[in-house]
């Protein structure tokens, strides 16, 4: 929906996060979340982890083996509440991660429930796809699998959460969100979901494969929010030099028409699964001007934690591999407060979007409103001058307050993304 298209979403790993590897470790750094303008939080999934099959020495966070506990690893049911209350004193929301596509092989449901799973022919757990061997699908054959998970929602609800991100939200058959999300709006009319939506090639294998598998249309129905894996993935391949910042900007654009008027995607350079942006680009400048773009677009700004440090891999899923927090670059912070502070502006909930492929590898962007207009400039090639549309003179770059020439309808450096208010 439009109203989540100004706001900020950080990713929070708890496992990572800190050297406490918990609840506290979070709370205890919210005052500089909202130095940064941070609007959410999303928890990766807080639950007890399987140990059957377990991947690593201390195993994945979406193989999960009680729904409705919280790990005591990180402290525990109470230590949620009060991180809950701690965002909600300072007007951050709280997100958690959903994953009812499985559970562990050992979990609570597999042991009371058996019947809910796949099987294969000799009565052995499996999965849909995948490589996922620490974890196995439920069925949703049974109304009681309705019942059981739907529930589980209304208990986190109780307990103050603000929001649901759903892992692989395709993969669950949609007359269950159909049910579910309009349930749990009747309890707290402001509950947001966000769907973990899948890459097109991955919605094309699961229905040659006979399985459901929904689309961003039909989930846009429901959801308020979703991930971008249908462009993202030529943000990839450029950046991978497979492709090009014009078919990614193109991709974008299409979306305009390919979904309901007042859609939101998910805006990100990495997340857990993507990795990090500082590997994929090997350049500090190039990171700054992705982020730059990403929240300039139209959608929900999408932060992973250690981006301000410039983590150079993808945090490990299956072992204690913390953020150094020792890295913490000055810099980038100055970045994301600048940013969030300008994707507040209004003018990103409905404003129009010019997209201008003047540049091979570098993005100009316009937006406007009746009383404003913002014109964006991110560069990934520092050896180009960059065409502009824009007239000859000075003009304020207001992410660095510092002021930018414009000769002959180009820009000679622009090392850094480049916002300017008209």
């Amino acid at each position: 929906m439009k109203e989540l298209r100004n706001k900020v979403i950080y990713q929070v790993f708890p496992r990572q996060y800190s050297s406490t590897h918990d609840f506290k470790g979070v709370y205890s750094d919210l005052d500089r979340l909202e130095k940064l303008k941070v609007d959410y939080i999303y928890l990766l999934p807080i639950h007890p982890i399987g140990k059957l099959a377990r991947k690593g020495s201390v195993g994945s966070p979406y193989s999960i083996s009680d729904y409705r506990s919280i790990n005591k690893d990180y402290g525990g049911a109470s230590e949620f509440l009060k991180l809950i209350s701690e965002c909600h004193k300072r007007g951050i929301k709280v997100i958690m991660d959903i994953v009812f596509n499985h559970t562990s092989r050992d979990s609570a449901l597999v042991n009371e429930s058996p019947e809910w799973f796949y099987r294969d022919e000799e009565g052995n757990l499996k999965n849909r796809v995948g490589d996922w061997s620490d974890i196995t699908d439920l069925t949703f054959d049974s109304e009681d699998t309705y019942a059981y998970l739907i529930n589980t929602l209304k208990m986190y609800l109780s307990m103050g959460v603000d929001g649901f991100r759903c892992d692989v939200a395709p993969l669950i058959p949609f007359d269950f969100w159909q049910v579910a999300i309009p349930f749990c709006r009747g309890i707290n009319k402001d509950v947001i979901f966000i769907g973990e939506s899948v890459h097109l090639g991955f919605i094309k294998y699961l229905r040659d494969e006979g399985y459901e598998c929904s689309s961003d249309s039909e989930l846009f129905e429901y959801f308020d929010a979703l991930y971008d894996y249908d462009a993202h993935y030529h943000f990839e391949k450029y950046f991978n030099n497979e492709g090009s910042l014009t078919r990614y900007l193109e991709e974008v654009e299409s979306q305009e028409g390919r979904f309901k008027k007042d859609y939101c995607k998910l805006r990100y350079v990495d997340n857990h699964d993507f990795g990090s942006a500082f590997a994929l680009m090997k350049d500090k400048n190039k990171v700054m001007n992705a982020l730059a773009m990403e929240a300039f677009l139209r959608g929900m700004f999408f932060i992973y934690n250690g981006i301000e440090c410039l983590v150079d891999h993808r945090l490990d899923l299956f072992e204690i591999d913390e953020i150094n927090w020792k890295d913490y670059d000055l810099e980038m912070e100055e970045l994301l407060i600048n940013l969030n502070t300008l994707k507040k502006d209004e003018i990103f909930k409905d404003g129009k979007y010019n997209f201008e492929y003047l540049n091979l590898d570098a993005a100009t962007i316009k937006i406007s409103s009746l009383d404003k207009e913002y014109y964006g400039v991110f560069n990934f090639d520092y050896s180009k001058e960059v065409i502009v549309n824009l007239e000859d003179g000075k003009y304020l770059n207001i992410l660095t307050n510092e002021y930018i020439e414009v000769k002959d309808k180009k820009i000679k450096e622009s090392l850094k993304p480049i916002i300017i208010k008209i």
